[in-house]
């Protein structure tokens, strides 16, 4: 089948190989696509209208719908090797992807393509890699996976003919579709001119850089103040009465025991007294015992009036508490010290005719009229207790201090905040209330610039762009998306490990390693590497200092030393370094490791390679040991713990599908004795009569974790759920399954400064780098009319003009690969047809700030030639023709088909 949301699937999972191998073999491998979420599973379905709607005129049962949805996730297995429901994403796109067949199979008959011979049919079982053995057409094979497939559909035999049939017939009709598709020779040499030529740049980024220039300015706040000096303030100061307790005041209240003196050498014989006896270190524990049981009385004693200060009498004022504070001190047997007036402005902590301390600074200035009292405070190994003895409200400042400074840059960036929040913020909030997502946003305006057709294709781009630049840094960040609560039964795979280990025999496992040929009998190779990193965009000079380095390496080993001693010291990748550069066994289709197999697998056992140069490491390899199979004896216990886990998987999915049936089954049953059980109530009674564990979840939202599991498909389809579908199917997570019932939905919305207290530092944020972000285009701007005023007057070639201003020069780059380093490049490229060498661009604004190019070389490589690329470049272009015209195919039969859904089915059918 074909679809629209293909291109994005393929952009979010990168499968072009995919891609373009489904369009060359079948229409069906496009068909099958995987968007983000999950779809109710056909249980849930069930429970819906018994009918979808219609096509051609023609009503579509629920039942058969169902049926078709069963026969498009065969296919898919079929052709992909994984059913479309068990792909990330892919229930929500099998119900979508069902109609799309439907419409497929409806146009080939019409075509008259729709007969299919038995012998027709025996070819395509013939040839298909699933049914094959060492090149050859397996019995065995096929009959095993027909009847997994027949077991878990649970269909007939009959049922996978007709679906391979449709197959056959949706292959015909794309080659006849394509057969119209014709590429001309000026499109390819376009083309090749287009993905071959390549560029040379000069560029200079200037960024936002928000440490620097993210405050406001001295000049602002100077100016801030000389508007706002009337109404500013000082900071009130602060004057206190303070008792202190140091604990050597106490130490004549000490009295000291043998058994205090013993104790503390037992605590501490080991550690601090380690090989000294008791008589050895008295004195010195004693000095140590008694300075413990002072400081423990000069605490109490400031706790005791720190507690008889606060039980104030009614209608105590200031001075009548002093006096009182004064009265308790003399009974404590200190004496009271009044502090000078102070503020908070200073952070060295010293209280002006007391002393520095910094946690009573921070306690006493704290001090209010309604809370007068510090309570006792730990400082500098002494104890205090203060009160307040009066408020000085501050003045009108005369002059800037630092502190007024810091206050007014803070003024300033919270009326920005709050102006940000008002003029670009909030004014979406009304728009974006019940949104599951920000991007939904996104599709209504999309749906707006279609509404207006005086618009030219450009203001369109225009405005998606601003509209984009919006959604991104004022929308997303802020928004809070839909999240949902449910709650489930979870089936754990290790759970059944007791059970099902019992059950596993030899033969069981020697049957499990015959049929994996293709994990126990390849070539095999283990190896070790020395690696030295090349920095990224390093020149020739930096390249050779780090080849002296693997150089230095290779001269070791050739000397004789231990190439593993020498991995171990000098080799830079940290996976393998502690190992003596193990690699470990490596096959041909070792993930990410194939260059490394091909390259010892030229190489005897025993052998070092040369220096092998990568772009972004130079590296030495050895060859330790090659292995063409491993016999049974030795993977045996490896084999035993597959087969336990698939066992185990099995088991906890039987056990999960059985509870959904009996939900079902239950609701079925209240349904017809007309008792509509609510379904919460009707998951926990089912939950209960099963004996089973129900947990209940928080909030969480889509693509985020689940608190308390950490299972990605789970949180995905149980996300699904809502109130007119609020049971879902058996979910099959990674390796637990789990069943979930819909409790609860918060729609999504942009919250207030009131709603989340951290919202407006998050604007601030915001805030500071757009400051940061201007500095950074200003200084640009000035540089670019500098330079371009120059260049216009011929006064200078661009070197001369450019002198000052930091360019880089980069590699030469294709359109496909320009320089990671430069902000927004690929949004910049796009105006790179028209650029000529020499060009010196206008001045390009970025997401970060500003970049100035200059174009040094636009041409073809000399050493890539059209004959040579022609191929490939024929392949490429077919393609997108391909894919073109079978986006306009798709999109004329669902115009065609007059595809009308039921209301309850549109939201899960809908096409978009």
């Amino acid at each position: 089948m074909i679809i629209t949301g293909f291109n994005k699937f393929f952009d979010r999972h990168g499968r072009w190989a995919y891609l373009l191998l489904g369009l060359i073999i079948s229409l069906s491998f496009v068909f099958f696509v995987t968007p983000r979420g999950c779809s109710p599973s056909q249980d849930r379905l069930r429970g819906m209208s018994r009918t979808i709607g219609s096509m051609y005129g023609v009503s579509i049962p629920r039942e058969e719908f169902l049926r078709r949805m069963k026969e498009t996730d065969v296919a898919f297995l079929l052709t992909r090797g994984q059913y479309l429901s068990q792909q990330r994403g892919g229930k929500e796109e099998l119900p979508k992807e069902t109609l799309r067949r439907m419409r497929v199979l409806h146009e080939a008959r019409e075509r008259k393509l729709a007969d299919v011979s038995d012998e027709q049919l025996k070819e395509y079982y013939r040839k298909h890699p699933f049914f094959q053995k060492k090149g050859a057409f397996d019995k065995d094979s096929f009959k095993n996976v027909l009847e997994n497939i027949v077991r878990e559909q649970r269909i007939a035999r009959s049922d996978i003919d007709r679906i391979v049939r449709d197959m056959i017939i949706v292959r015909r009709l794309e080659a006849e579709l394509m057969s119209g598709v014709f590429v001309s020779e000026q499109e390819l040499r376009d083309e090749f001119n287009r993905t071959n030529e390549e560029f040379v740049i000069d560029y200079a980024a200037y960024k936002a850089d928000v440490k620097k220039h993210g405050e406001p300015t001295d000049e602002e706040v100077a100016e801030y103040f000389k508007a706002h000096q009337s109404e500013l303030r000082l900071l009130d100061q602060k004057r206190v009465r303070v008792a202190i307790f140091p604990p050597t005041q106490f130490n004549s209240k000490v009295t000291l025991t043998e058994a205090d003196l013993k104790t503390a050498y037992e605590g501490q014989k080991t550690t601090t007294y380690k090989d000294k006896t008791f008589e050895q270190v008295k004195k010195r524990i004693e000095g140590a015992v008694r300075r413990h049981k002072a400081s423990k009385l000069a605490e109490q004693a400031g706790k005791d009036l720190a507690e008889k200060l606060a039980d104030t009498p009614e209608n105590e004022d200031s001075a009548a508490r002093a006096e009182r504070f004064s009265k308790l001190c003399a009974e404590a047997g200190v004496t009271p010290v009044d502090s000078e007036a102070f503020t908070s402005e200073k952070s060295d902590g010293k209280i002006p005719g007391v002393g520095t301390f910094r946690n009573l600074m921070s306690k006493a200035y704290a001090m209010t009229k309604d809370n007068p009292s510090t309570g006792m405070v730990s400082d500098m190994g002494r104890f205090l207790v203060a009160t307040l003895l009066e408020t000085i409200p501050g003045e009108q400042p005369k002059e800037l201090t630092e502190w007024l400074e810091n206050k007014i840059r803070e003024t300033i960036l919270e009326t920005e905040t709050r102006t940000m929040y008002a003029e670009k913020i909030a004014v979406h909030a009304e728009a974006l209330a019940g949104k599951a997502t920000a991007w939904e946003y996104g599709k209504d305006f999309d749906a707006q610039l279609k509404a207006m057709p005086t618009l030219s294709d450009e203001q369109k781009e225009q405005k998606r762009e601003e509209f984009g630049s919006t959604l991104q840094h004022y929308i997303s960040p802020f928004f809070i998306p839909e999240q949902k609560k449910v709650k489930y039964v979870a089936f754990r795979a290790s759970s059944y490990r007791v059970n099902q280990g019992g059950k596993i025999t030899e033969a069981s496992l020697r049957e499990y390693y015959a049929s994996h040929d293709e994990l126990y009998q390849k070539e095999e190779l283990r190896g070790r590497q020395i690696l030295v990193r090349i920095p990224p965009g390093a020149n020739d000079k930096a390249k050779m200092a780090r080849k002296a380095v693997i150089e230095q390496a290779l001269r070791e080993v050739g000397l004789g030393k231990s190439f593993e001693e020498v991995a171990t010291r000098l080799s830079e990748d940290l996976a393998t370094r502690s190992k003596g550069g193990d690699l470990g066994f490596l096959s041909k289709d070792s993930r990410r490791k194939e260059k490394l197999f091909s390259a010892l697998s030229s190489m005897e056992v025993g052998e070092v390679s040369a220096i092998i140069e990568n772009p972004a490491s130079f590296l030495v390899l050895k060859l330790e040991e090659k292995r063409v199979g491993r016999p049974f004896a030795e993977v045996q216990m490896e084999i035993r713990g597959k087969v336990l886990d698939e066992r185990c998987t099995t088991a906890a999915k039987a056990a999960a599908d059985r509870f959904v049936s009996k939900l079902y089954e239950a609701r079925e049953q209240a349904s017809k004795a007309g008792n509509e059980e609510v379904a919460s109530a009707l998951f926990s009674r089912v939950v209960k009569e099963l004996s089973l564990k129900e947990i209940e979840t928080d909030f969480f939202r889509e693509r985020g974790r689940v608190p308390g599991v950490n299972d990605y498909q789970f949180g995905s389809e149980a996300f699904q759920l809502d109130e007119k579908l609020p049971l879902s199917g058996m979910i099959k997570g990674s390796r637990d399954c789990y069943a979930a019932c819909w409790i609860d939905t918060k729609s999504g919305h942009l919250p207030t400064p009131e709603e989340d207290p951290t919202l407006l530092g998050k604007i601030k944020n915001r805030v500071k780098m757009e400051r940061a972000i201007g500095v950074a285009r200003a200084e640009a701007e000035v540089a670019y009319k500098n330079m371009a005023a120059k260049l216009e007057k011929d006064e200078a070639d661009f070197v001369t003009a450019s002198e000052g201003v930091k360019f880089e020069r980069s590699d030469p780059f294709p359109r496909e690969r320009p320089p990671y380093k430069i902000p927004d490049i690929y949004r910049i490229i796009k105006a790179f047809d028209t650029v000529k060498s020499g060009d010196f661009l206008p001045l390009s604004e970025t997401d970060q700030g500003a970049v100035l190019i200059h174009i040094v070389s636009r041409e073809l490589p000399k050493d890539v030639t059209f004959a040579e690329k022609k191929a490939e470049v024929e392949r490429s272009v077919n393609y997108r023709k391909r894919y073109a015209a079978l986006n306009a195919f798709n999109k004329r039969l669902r115009e065609e088909s007059n595809t009308l859904l039921a209301e309850e089915w549109a939201g899960i059918l809908d096409e978009g």
